[in-house]
């Protein structure tokens, strides 16, 4: 069990609702649903490990519905320990207090989303093809459910190659794209051989397909070795002498 005690940053709604509520601004003060939903939420919002703008609380109770307190300013104090990356149901023992003192203790629930951007596809793109900026559109959703891999950032699908066909309408998830093919077997590149000193060119045949920084085979007209390069370009790679 965890003791933490904070003060709950809507303290000024507990004033707010002694001056408005003169029957019991002499003494006490009902916190309903609505107020106790406030708290709860303030309380996630600090806990979770999930930005406030991402997050999405629905479906909120607790037991009590109301309680009775005296005006003051409102703290908390934690009797269970909140998953912080959790979403789904989350439940919080909750301890009211005042000018901290115990006045109440709640157990309050609510089911916990995170929303996010994902890109779907536009249209219809066949396995092979590079993404552009037009191939895809941007739509906010629920990602609680989805797959980790799915990308929520524009400039990690642009220019990437598609590994399989995708329908209009699909996310668009990392594991379903990979780097562009930059050279393939048969074709003449240019091999840059270097080290701390010197740095020269030879015409080289690729032995083997790589993308971007992919260690290949490369075939040495010159010398006629095969090296291992690394793909810089199309049409070029460097290994070292």
């Amino acid at each position: 069990m965890i003791a933490r005690y904070f003060m709950i940053a809507p303290w000024w709604l507990l004033l707010i609702m002694t001056i408005a509520n003169p029957v019991q601004a002499a003494g006490t003060i009902t916190l309903g649903v609505s107020e106790l939903e406030e708290i709860f939420t303030t309380i996630i919002i600090r806990e979770s490990v999930w930005p406030q703008e991402e997050l999405s609380i629905n479906n909120f109770s607790s037991f009590p519905e109301s309680v009775e307190i005296p005006a003051g300013i409102l703290g908390y104090r934690l009797e269970n320990d909140p998953n912080p990356g959790r979403l789904g149901r989350q439940n919080l023992d909750v301890v009211l207090l005042v000018n901290g003192r115990k006045e109440a203790r709640l157990r309050m629930s609510a089911d916990l989303q995170r929303l996010g951007q994902v890109l779907l596809s536009s249209r219809r793109i066949n396995r092979g093809e590079i993404i552009s900026r037009d191939d895809f559109i941007i739509h906010r959703r629920e990602i609680s459910m989805l797959d980790n891999r799915v990308i929520t950032s524009p400039e990690v699908a642009i220019g990437m190659q598609l590994r399989t066909t995708l329908q209009a309408g699909a996310i668009i998830y990392q594991h379903l794209l990979e780097s562009p093919t930059l050279v393939r077997r048969g074709d003449r590149v240019t091999i840059i051989a270097r080290n701390h000193r010197i740095m020269v060119n030879a015409p080289g045949e690729v032995r083997e397909a790589g993308a971007k920084g992919d260690l290949i085979k490369v075939r040495n007209l010159m010398s006629r070795r095969a090296v291992i390069a690394r793909v810089i370009d199309s049409g070029l790679v460097e290994t070292d002498i």
